[in-house]
């Protein structure tokens, strides 16, 4: 019955470790598989950054063949790659940071409960020993008692006068109740011997479970150091593709306007100062009517080469003084003036 009762308790132990445990694992495994996930379609992007790489510049990086155009288009699609490439690779810095100090706080924990389990299974020993020394006293004492009953017995068989056998039926019954209580004594040392020896039982099996749990926080430690060559890996190519960014980062050729009256403006790029002999006409862009046309030519633009050799901070502001906000980059006034500048000139601008 002792035993029966003590299940519970037993119960009460063991189902919380076990749950916690599970619990544990279960959020591990949730963890690493959306690292690797994440992790895998960084490596993916960044091997499809690189293979863009080679298959426009080549090994050699050169821009040969490519338009001016082209090149800008190549960096800032590589830009803004790179910029969710560092947003991702940030991303999985703070979820491995989480990650780290989750299985760090599970760790010190399942250490606490191996120190509760160590202190546990030491004390057990030493109660061992205390019952079989008190098991042992017992046993002597009921020895030495039998022998005093034997001896009692003997002296009341050698006495002849029968006052004295009340006083020895006395000391008997003494001594039988003596060796009963003796007896009742005994039975309860033994009983707590066996209990002893079933809870070091238990304590040898949460020992082993606990070696387990040891094992599989190894397996895990090993998962998460895998998981940062992993992140450092990625890392690194997005340092080498920035880097390969850069590289393949060359000038545009200036356009030629040698012997006209020109003049270089930050915000509106090359323009006339005077009429040209010889203009090009604006209405062939798509967007640009007659009106649109006169404008231009207020400001200064008459050729299509001026258009094509704007850059985003040209186009912006032309967007403002004609009052069509976008319209030029919707358009695409650059792409199609470097085509009617090559249709007409045989030459790029």
């Amino acid at each position: 019955m002792e035993h029966l009762q003590k299940i519970p308790y037993l119960l009460s132990i063991f189902f919380p470790i076990a749950l916690f445990f599970s619990i544990g694992l279960g959020i591990a495994y949730y963890l690493w598989h959306k690292h690797s996930r994440r992790l895998t379609i960084a490596l993916k992007e960044n091997h499809e950054l690189n293979t863009d790489l080679i298959r426009v510049y080549g090994s050699e990086r050169t821009t040969k063949g490519i338009t001016p155009e082209e090149l800008q288009k190549i960096e800032s699609n590589w830009q803004l790659k790179l910029e969710a490439q560092t947003q991702k690779n940030s991303e999985l810095d703070l979820h491995f940071a989480n990650f780290k100090s989750d299985k760090e706080q599970e760790v010190a924990a399942l250490l606490n409960s191996n120190h509760s389990l160590k202190s546990g299974i030491e004390a057990k020993p030493n109660n061992t020993t205390d019952l079989e020394s008190k098991l042992a006293a017992a046993q002597d004492s009921i020895s030495e008692l039998t022998t005093k009953l034997k001896i009692i017995e003997l002296e009341q068989e050698d006495v002849p006068d029968s006052s004295a056998v009340p006083e020895l039926e006395s000391k008997l019954n003494s001594l039988q109740d003596q060796l009963e209580s003796k007896d009742q004594e005994l039975n309860q040392v033994r009983s707590d011997l066996e209990s002893a020896n079933s809870t070091s039982r238990e304590l040898v099996v949460l020992k082993t479970e606990f070696t387990n749990l040891q094992a599989q926080i190894n397996t895990k430690n090993s998962e998460i150091t895998s998981l940062k060559h992993q992140l450092d890996s990625a890392q690194n190519e997005t340092t080498e593709a920035n880097s390969s960014a850069v590289d393949v980062k060359e000038v545009a050729p200036a356009p030629d306007f040698s012997g006209e009256e020109v003049k270089e403006d930050e915000k509106l790029g090359i323009i006339y100062t005077s009429r040209p002999d010889n203009i090009d006409d604006l209405k062939l862009i798509k967007g640009v009517a007659k009106v649109l046309e006169a404008k231009l030519h207020e400001i200064g633009i008459y050729k299509f080469k001026q258009i094509a050799n704007w850059d985003e901070t040209h186009m912006t502001e032309f967007s403002d003084r004609l009052a069509f906000p976008g319209r030029i980059q919707r358009d695409d006034w650059k792409t199609q003036s470097i085509q009617f500048h090559k249709d007409k000139y045989g030459t790029e601008a």
